[in-house]
């Protein structure tokens, strides 16, 4: 006991074998300090086993004697000669772990003669001959304790047998992985040691399978985030020791020591008050250090054990920017995550997007699409590893505007609307070339809630399918395309280019903005216009609303207070969505909601603009 703790009650038992290495079963009753041997146990072998107990009740480590044999006439004496020679035909002399010196193997021959000549003289007394197999089986005994129990080997296994004690193992070579077999499973006092890591076994520790792993591995099984000092494998997670394994590495007790099991990992807290196994308690893992550069592990758990500086991983899972086509997207937000963007008529190259994360050391995986049309994502995962936002960028070929030249418009006399002064002439379009108003030939508006809106606009001349049949009311709309809508609304033409870096000079929609942007209509953002932007319901009320007043009406206010989501509304925007939904124009996606930011639809913005013309 090495708490020197008083002796209590002690246990003790009496083992039987036929052979000297046979397996020893306990014999019924004999839990004394003496047993008597009658008959029965003639020519067999005994040993002797004791489990020292505290007066509080605390179990030490079991001992058991060597083999002694009970021999009480020549055939018994016989039988034990005949074990002892059968365990010597076995014995290997060598290096290794529980191999023998020669001269210990003589020593052991001598006296297996010794007991032969006793055997052979038919003098020989009872006494004689009881004392030859005494001194037979003493002489074993000693022998077996001449195995040898120390091992320094490049190989990457060493095998325990039975019977070592205070074995030691010395693993060299610069491998990195290693196994300890124990025979019978149970394994003596054993010190391992692999380079500037030791491993320390109790005597009578049960080793699941015989067989113990360890490993020096390059990286942790999981994520551990901070720099890792050392780190060592003893056995595999999900292991369990009858008595605690120390485990002495690299580190300092002051680190965050851990144990990795499958998933996760956890952290060891307990600091133990000696480098002892008892100090442990009934705690499964502990820590104990005395100096900077070591720390002692006293585990009773298989798996990975490491010293590392752990930190906190950022949770940050957003991007900083995004660009389509190598252009930065100017409409995206990092709280944003779905997007709408056309592409112009015709389009068939497959656009790409690159995106950079906010946190450096977010990662980010950017799948772009294959087909148009078609949904690309960017995936940022944090550098927790747990976090992720998804972003998706819908994209779409435009085909909901005819990009013919804009028909010869009715214009309104009012000449304080005309807007000469800057280039541009306007007034209500009221109806198309011809006698007979064209028929709406398109088979998806049927039954829509803007479909008498739609058929009107259309007769107007003023919105187009996307085909013969089809006019996808619910399909979003964009910057560009709203504004060709009102510009041929209005009957609004201009020869002044409104300088937007983003708009071809020669793309079918620039003679419709610079005439809306003359108008006062639309005014971009530092330079830009974003025409393949999907418009949002604030951006198409602001250029509604100032439609509005270009026709001569009075602004009015008051309609937007009804709205739940006011607050949400740009504070660029605000007034606008004020005199749209106050005239009429604009109404909320339900009776209290504007929804300021989503997307609008062609359906909303055919019926947007005939409720302006109906003014």
């Amino acid at each position: 006991d090495p708490e020197r703790d008083p002796e209590g009650k002690s246990l003790y038992r009496w083992l039987v074998s036929d052979t000297v290495e046979g397996t020893y079963t306990a014999i019924a009753g004999a839990e004394d300090r003496t047993f008597a041997a009658t008959g029965e146990y003639n020519g067999k072998f005994l040993k002797f086993e004791v489990t020292p107990v505290s007066d509080n009740g605390g179990k030490g480590t079991t001992a058991v004697s060597q083999p002694f044999a009970i021999a009480a006439d020549k055939a018994a004496l016989n039988q034990v000669i005949s074990a002892v020679e059968t365990a010597l035909a076995t014995v290997k002399v060598g290096t290794k772990l529980g191999e023998y010196t020669a001269e210990n193997v003589q020593q052991l021959r001598t006296a297996v003669d010794a007991a032969k000549a006793v055997a052979d003289n038919d003098g020989a007394t009872g006494a004689e001959v009881s004392q030859a197999a005494g001194a037979l089986t003493e002489a074993y005994g000693a022998f077996k304790a001449t195995a040898n129990c120390t091992e320094s080997t490049s190989a990457a296994e060493a095998t325990v047998t039975e019977g070592l004690e205070n074995v030691e193992i010395a693993f060299t070579g610069g491998k990195k992985e290693f196994t300890v077999n124990f025979a019978n499973g149970i394994a003596p006092k054993t010190l391992i040691q692999i380079g500037d890591v030791s491993v320390t076994i109790e005597n009578g520790t049960k080793i699941p399978n015989g067989k113990l792993n360890i490993s020096l591995p390059d990286k942790p099984s999981i994520h551990l985030f901070g720099e890792i000092a050392s780190l060592v494998q003893v056995g595999k997670a999900g292991d369990e020791y009858n008595k605690p394994i120390r485990i002495a590495f690299a580190g300092n007790v002051s680190q965050d020591i851990v144990r990795i099991g499958t998933e996760t990992y956890e952290k060891i807290t307990k600091v133990l008050n000696g480098d002892l196994a008892s100090a442990l308690g009934t705690s499964n893992c502990g820590k104990y250090g005395a100096g900077d550069t070591t720390v002692v592990v006293w585990t009773k758990l298989g798996g990975e054990y490491a010293a590392a500086d752990l930190i906190t991983p950022s949770a940050e899972a957003q991007l900083k920017n995004l660009q389509i086509n190598g252009k930065e997207y100017s409409k995206f937000r990092p709280e944003t995550t779905s997007y709408r963007y056309a592409l112009p008529a015709g389009t068939t190259q497959l656009p790409v997007v690159t995106a950079q994360a906010s946190d450096e050391k977010a990662t980010v995986e950017i799948v772009n699409i294959t087909e148009l049309p078609g949904t690309a994502k960017v995936i940022v995962t944090a550098e927790d590893l747990q976090t992720k936002t998804e972003y998706t960028i819908d994209f779409f070929v435009t085909g909901s505007v005819d990009p013919s030249p804009v028909p010869e418009p009715t214009y309104n006399p009012n000449p304080s609307n005309s807007g000469s002064s800057t280039g541009t002439v306007g007034g209500i379009f009221t109806g198309t070339i011809g006698s007979e108003p064209k028929k709406a030939p398109f088979t998806d508006t049927v039954g829509h809630w803007a479909e008498a809106d739609i058929n009107t606009m259309y007769q107007k001349g003023i919105v187009n399918g996307v085909s013969e049949t089809a006019f996808e009311p619910d399909r979003n709309i964009t910057r560009a395309e709203f504004a060709t809508l009102i510009v041929k609304s209005l009957g609004l033409k201009s020869t002044v280019s409104a300088g937007f870096k983003d708009v071809d000079p020669y793309g079918w929609y620039a003679s419709f903005v610079n005439a809306a942007a003359s108008a006062g209509l639309i005014s971009g953002y530092d330079g830009y216009f974003r025409p393949d932007d999907v418009i949002t319901r604030e951006e198409m009320a602001v250029i509604v609303a100032k439609a509005y007043v270009f026709l001569g009406h009075d602004a009015a206010a008051g309609g937007i207070a009804k709205f739940s989501d006011a607050g949400d509304i740009s504070d660029w925007a605000y007034q606008s969505v004020d005199i749209a939904t106050t005239a009429g124009l604009i109404s909320g996606i339900a009776p209290d909601l504007f929804l300021p930011k989503e997307h609008a639809t062609r359906a909303e913005c055919a019926s947007l603009l005939k409720r302006l013309l109906d003014l």
